[in-house]
């Protein structure tokens, strides 16, 4: 067989992940991880359950670990949505001293990176998220948004 030949087929039978360009990880994720980007001030647990995380879990079922930031309301609520369905949590916090401005973008990116299917959050003044959700999408994450709050998420794969 050739080298070229050899090179040809072990490349097919690797699975890549679209979020690397590593041919190491599986193209599947055995944990489902969801990471969470965005907040929402004056949430109600009932309204972020029915709304937001009703459907999440619908479409994705249970994740095995929740990812979100340390500070926030909505932070909060969704760890306290995950505690009571025995989902372990993983909070990320920013270390303002440490990294200044760029702490909440370490912060984001470190979720962005362990995360398999992320949730965003997006406020009312913003489209910032918007961006990010298609960028996710285009790699191959699945990604809902939450736009206003009260209103169901929108999946970006049906876009």
């Amino acid at each position: 067989m050739s080298l070229l030949g050899w090179l040809g087929k072990t490349a097919a039978t690797v699975p890549v992940d679209p979020r690397s360009l590593s041919p190491v990880r599986a193209a599947r994720p055995e944990r489902t991880v969801l990471g969470v980007l965005g907040t929402r001030s004056n949430v109600r647990y009932e309204d972020v359950e029915a709304s937001i995380l009703g459907p999440i879990l619908e479409a994705w079922g249970e994740p095995d670990e929740v990812l979100i930031p340390a500070e926030g309301d909505s932070s909060h609520v969704i760890q306290a949505w995950a505690t009571r369905r025995g989902i372990p949590v993983c909070l990320v916090a920013t270390d303002w001293v440490k990294h200044g401005k760029r702490a909440g973008a370490l912060r984001d990116a470190r979720i962005q990176r362990e995360a398999t299917h992320m949730l965003l959050l997006q406020g009312p003044r913003s489209n910032a998220l918007m961006a990010l959700g298609r960028r996710l999408h285009q790699r191959g994450r699945p990604t809902v948004i939450s736009e206003r709050p009260g209103e169901a998420v929108k999946s970006l794969d049906t876009e």
